[in-house]
């Protein structure tokens, strides 16, 4: 408890400190009020995730990733070369994880379909910050709600430097999604404070050493994390640049954006980004079915939720056999869609279970993609609408989060709206920054919406497309005085 409150302490005045040290000129009231605010959101994040859907302790993968961090730190007391080994993802890596992982229940560290290991890489970073707060998980915490406070100082700031903002549009940025969703251990925390970082380096007028190295910083914390939203805002930047070189007249630019396009294009990139979305999607509508996925080294099983009671583990890992056989759908790795039926025979067959859950109380139905060019075409309004608006109001059972979530939906559609209505009366720069933030809006909902049939994973999901949002908003609000 002392340690813990020592690092309450520490924090609040690095807060003060770092705050006032960037010239940010806000009061200190304000600073205040959003730590404190961050603080409050972190409790709340707390007792939904452990008194609320848990028994006391952090379930689902807030848990997961503070456990199993803490399991990586007390690797590093047993054996600092396998430590090293984990971390830096070196040579030995799998037989480390097999070793040391694998009889942890669902443990996301051990995970095997994740190609670009953000999850590793995840936990890697909490076992980084739990061990520069000594071990204190209270101390990891609040690391992560200063990291991601200070980065929205520090974008502010940059807004403030381009457009004349009142002190109290900081608030936008502490609206309850985006507050809940990034005050906690998950993914969204360090995603958030990475795009930040992103973001204020593309609205600084002069590129220092410290600029770069913040946006270094800010690309590492997004590669870790959600390492696709660097491409999206790759993408989107060279499609604005592209609009803007056009309009311009510089040839040179537009040949090199579109050179890189057709190289891309005989690369195949089209064709396997198409296959991702398409593998992405079914994976999710296997998971939100719930039940039991068990697999062998070519295929997956799917067994009804009801039938766990005839699974029987092996060893304390996760390899099972059946008590008695059963008919399982066969779903090979290839396709991830069931191909038919298959008996399983008991106390024979060793099985590796990958999945045991419930069915998704907040699932709908998503058109199929199937790999193909016009149904992706076809169903980008029904992605852009999920994304911006799901989860929609039930008229004959509404709730209060329901309610609050379709305000705040309602809100941030306004904010865009204004901001694109506004975008028209800046200078050019303004605009070319406001449109490829457009861009990375537009394909960040394209992209959540075509993968995405759960409701409450989009509200995560889309905590990025919401600093876009306000960005764009504050940018567009009255404009200093600069050179186009």
């Amino acid at each position: 408890m002392i340690i813990s409150i020592s690092f309450f302490i520490l924090f609040t005045f690095l807060v003060l400190f770092i705050s006032k040290k960037m010239k940010l000129n806000l009061p200190k009231w304000l600073v205040l009020s959003s730590w404190g605010i961050k603080l409050l959101a972190a409790f709340a994040f707390y007792w939904v995730y452990s008194s609320h859907y848990g028994e006391g302790e952090l379930t689902q993968d807030a848990g997961a990733y503070i456990g199993e961090a803490e399991r990586l730190n007390s690797i590093r007391a047993d054996s600092f070369d396998d430590y090293s080994i984990l971390i830096f993802n070196r040579n030995g890596t799998d037989h480390l994880i097999h070793k040391y992982f694998h009889s942890i229940d669902n443990s996301r560290f051990s995970r095997n379909d994740d190609p670009l290991g953000e999850t590793r890489n995840h936990i890697r970073a909490l076992s980084f910050l739990l061990t520069l707060t000594l071990g204190n998980k209270t101390g990891l915490w609040l690391a992560l709600l200063f990291l991601n406070l200070i980065s929205l100082f520090y974008l502010f700031k940059k807004l403030n430097e381009k457009s004349d903002v009142s002190n109290l549009t900081f608030f936008l940025f502490l609206t309850p999604s985006l507050i809940f969703w990034t005050s906690s251990p998950l993914k969204e925390s360090l995603t958030l404070s990475g795009l930040a970082l992103v973001f204020s380096f593309a609205l600084s007028a002069q590129k220092k050493w410290t600029n770069w190295l913040l946006l270094a910083l800010g690309c590492v914390l997004i590669l870790i994390t959600k390492s696709y939203l660097l491409g999206l805002i790759g993408v989107s930047f060279a499609g604005s640049l592209l609009f803007y070189s056009l309009k311009a007249r510089k040839y040179s630019i537009i040949a090199l954006v579109v050179g890189f396009f057709i190289i891309s294009v005989f690369a195949g990139f089209p064709t396997k980004l198409l296959n991702t979305i398409n593998n992405k999607q079914l994976d999710f509508k296997n998971i939100i079915k719930g039940g039991i996925h068990l697999k062998n080294d070519t295929t997956y099983f799917y067994l009804p939720y009801k039938k766990r009671t005839i699974l029987k583990p092996i060893d304390s890992t996760n390899q099972i056999v059946l008590i008695e056989p059963t008919s399982a759908d066969v779903i090979p790795f290839s396709v991830k869609k069931a191909t038919g039926k298959s008996k399983l025979n008991a106390f024979i067959d060793t099985l590796e279970l990958t999945y045991c859950e419930k069915e998704s109380a907040s699932s709908f139905e998503i058109m199929n993609i199937d790999s193909a060019w016009d149904k992706l075409f076809f169903s980008a309004p029904f992605a852009i609408i999920n994304t911006f608006f799901r989860p929609f109001l039930n008229f004959k059972e509404i709730n209060f989060r329901d309610v609050l979530l379709f305000i705040e939906n309602i809100f941030f559609v306004l904010l865009l709206y204004f901001g694109i209505w506004k975008t028209l009366k800046n200078n050019a720069m303004t605009q070319y920054l406001v449109f490829g933030l457009l861009l990375f809006i537009v394909f960040t909902s394209l992209l959540i919406g075509w993968i995405t049939p759960v409701s409450g994973a989009i509200v995560r999901y889309k905590i990025p497309i919401y600093l876009a949002i306000i960005t764009v908003y504050l940018l567009t609000l009255k404009t200093k005085s600069v050179n186009d």
